[in-house]
């Protein structure tokens, strides 16, 4: 070897790699792991997801946002970003998920396979059991860079040391703020500040409108869609699900889903799922608004090559009647916002609804009881509601509680409505089995009555109720989009005898309550809608509490609940609880089979008794109030 040829080889060692975009990176080294999918073995980026890669690595792009539908592109996205980093474009980088359990799952399932299994990537960066500080689980060293994996809650790992490139997944379930620091995505681009190269990812499916993160990103963005051409007229457009169609005049859902196919909008015609699959190959993203840096995309299922229009369908069919399934249809199929009426419903319309059935009565289409418990100093309000098929409810009755909360003896008139059966028009009885009790004003009192009672048991399944006349203290959280945060740590329960305190998505239920009273009453003969709300023959007063609070959106984009002081609004409370306890107890009614249904409707059923059910003795106290079980649903006069 002469002397130049040495010169040269040493200079081919000292030269920058040759360009590459991330979707070339990944179809020339990205081996997919049998822990990412179904199709385990080289990469093939597809042809809606090569500009999505590929915006990460444009110098006029230094943010990317995708608001996708789940399983179609977001993750892919940040692995590879991940692999071409490490490998052709390494710095310091900051992955943030919303919790630490998913930082340690993405770690362990996404992170360390590909590297195991992409040659380029597995000779870069050190496996964990290796004896080196350099990586630990959540902290990967490479030539050039790092990657630290953190939760979106923690602070100390979000306002750290700088980085050049943020990785942002499920930005939608990041907390309102990261400690007490703030919003912990601001928290993190702050970081950036230092270097004029930095690159930005943000991914989610979208949640509630006017409060979803990546809403916001995508409407700040150059806002992108997906247009792919006619099979039939050549025309390009982008595919909308008012343009999903189905025969919608077949009994069943199955075969009403099976008609299913895309309509072109401009000439009509049917495309069956090839000819779809067929028009993305060719299809091409349009932005919607001019490019200021940020590369916004939105795509949706009915992109996907993976699913049948008929399996979309069908799933939507299934969802579409109990509006918390239909959020997740909305948002992880469609990846659009869910849209909450803000405004309440009219009590005037409400009260019309009345169906004058006997109060104290479960009537005939009940199933299980709930309660809820709100405490107020002076009094109780509790209301029983039955729960049956299609998520129906019959409100059995409300009534108060008079006297100190502070003092035994109305919780000892409390403990005697909880354990009484309640007589059901079939014939027989039913017990309670879930009650929920506000614990935001005497908390030690209700941890004490709580106590005495069953509590929920945890398995596999998650939770579940282990007994009826199971009683837990509750408390309003801020979740807009979930009914039910999660139950208080198991080492916090100690200090209250063992129980555990449920916090509530106290604006997602709300919006669930309205969205329930606004069902229209069927025509005369017809069905009731599944989720209708029965009410007896309750005075104006209660469904003017009923409807007593209004959504905004306050001008920093936060929604807030707002309450006409002029009305007392435990009514409402009282529905969101006991709705809060229908889906607890929907662990176990979801996976009841029709003869579970024949069987809970066997026990509501019994002989017809020939005299007045008699009162049990009532639990008092001396020159202490309380109320007879036969007069607890009889009044209402203080509303």
């Amino acid at each position: 070897m002469t002397a130049e040829d040495l010169v040269k080889s040493k200079m081919r060692n000292w030269a920058p790699p040759p360009k590459m975009t991330v979707s070339e990176w990944a179809d020339d080294f990205r081996f997919l792991s049998s822990e990412s999918g179904a199709a385990a073995g080289k990469w093939r980026t597809l042809p809606f997801q090569r500009d999505i890669f590929d915006a990460f690595c444009d110098p006029g792009v230094h943010t990317v946002v995708v608001m996708s539908a789940t399983q179609m592109v977001k993750t892919v996205l940040i692995e590879n970003a991940l692999g071409y980093i490490i490998d052709r474009d390494p710095g310091p980088t900051l992955l943030i998920v919303p919790r630490d359990s998913d930082a340690d799952r993405f770690s362990k399932i996404r992170l360390a396979p590909m590297v195991r299994d992409t040659s380029c990537l597995r000779e870069k960066v050190s496996d964990v059991k290796a004896a080196r500080i350099a990586n630990t689980l959540n902290y990967k060293s490479f030539s050039g860079g790092h990657l630290t994996i953190a939760a979106a809650g923690s602070p100390g790992n979000l306002a750290a040391l700088p980085i050049r490139f943020l990785l942002c997944d499920e930005i939608d379930k990041y907390p309102a703020s990261s400690g007490s620091e703030g919003d912990p995505i601001s928290l993190a681009l702050k970081r950036q500040a230092t270097f004029w190269n930095r690159k930005t990812i943000l991914c989610c499916s979208p949640t509630i409108d006017g409060e979803s993160r990546i809403q916001k990103a995508y409407e700040g963005s150059d806002r992108r869609e997906y247009h792919v051409g006619c099979p039939a007229c050549g025309e390009f457009q982008v595919l909308r699900w008012q343009q999903v169609k189905w025969n919608n005049a077949l009994s069943t859902k199955d075969e009403r889903a099976k008609t299913a196919h895309y309509e072109c909008e401009h000439c009509h015609a049917a495309w069956n799922d090839v000819q779809r699959w067929r028009a993305l190959e060719n299809g091409c993203w349009v932005a919607g608004a001019p490019f200021n840096g940020v590369a916004g995309f939105h795509i949706s299922e009915i992109y996907s090559p993976w699913k049948k229009l008929p399996e979309i369908v069908l799933d939507f069919l299934t969802k579409k009647d109990d509006p918390e399934q239909l959020k997740t249809f909305v948002n992880t199929s469609l990846a659009e916002t869910y849209v909450l009426r803000g405004e309440a419903p009219a009590a005037d319309a409400i009260y019309g609804k009345r169906e004058f059935y006997e109060q104290g009565v479960a009537p005939a289409g009940c199933r299980i009881l709930t309660g809820f418990v709100d405490v107020q100093a002076d009094r109780l309000e509790v209301e029983i509601k039955g729960w049956g098929r299609d998520r129906q409810s019959w409100s059995i009755g409300a009534d108060v509680i008079p006297g100190d909360t502070s003092q035994q003896a109305v919780w000892d008139v409390l403990h005697a409505v909880i354990q009484q059966d309640y007589a059901h028009a079939n014939g027989g009885t039913l017990p309670l089995w879930a009650v929920g009790i506000d614990s935001g004003y005497r908390p030690q009192m209700v941890y004490q009555f709580c106590s005495k009672y069953a509590q929920p048991a945890y398995g596999p399944a998650g939770m579940k109720l282990c007994a009826v006349r199971t009683v837990v203290p509750t408390k309003g959280g801020h979740a807009w989009d979930r009914a039910i945060e999660g139950f208080s740590p198991v080492d916090a329960a100690r200090k209250r005898g063992g129980v555990r305190i449920l916090t509530l998505g106290a604006s997602y239920l709300k919006q669930a309550v309205y969205d329930a009273l606004r069902q229209p009453v069927p025509p005369p003969g017809g069905e009731y809608p599944a989720g209708y709300w029965h009410f007896p023959n309750y005075e104006y007063s209660w469904f003017q509490g009923l409807t007593s609070e209004s959504r905004i959106v306050r001008e920093n984009g936060r929604p807030e609940w707002v309450h006409d002081k002029s009305v007392r609004n435990e009514p409402l409370d009282l529905a969101v609880g006991n709705l809060a306890m229908y889906i607890l107890c929907r662990t176990r009614l979801d996976r009841c089979s029709n003869a579970d249904w024949c069987r809970l409707e066997e026990l509501t059923s019994g002989p017809q008794q020939e005299t007045p059910r008699s009162s049990p003795e009532p639990v008092r106290r001396e020159g202490e109030p309380w109320i007879e079980k036969q007069d607890w649903f009889s009044r209402r006069s203080d509303y």
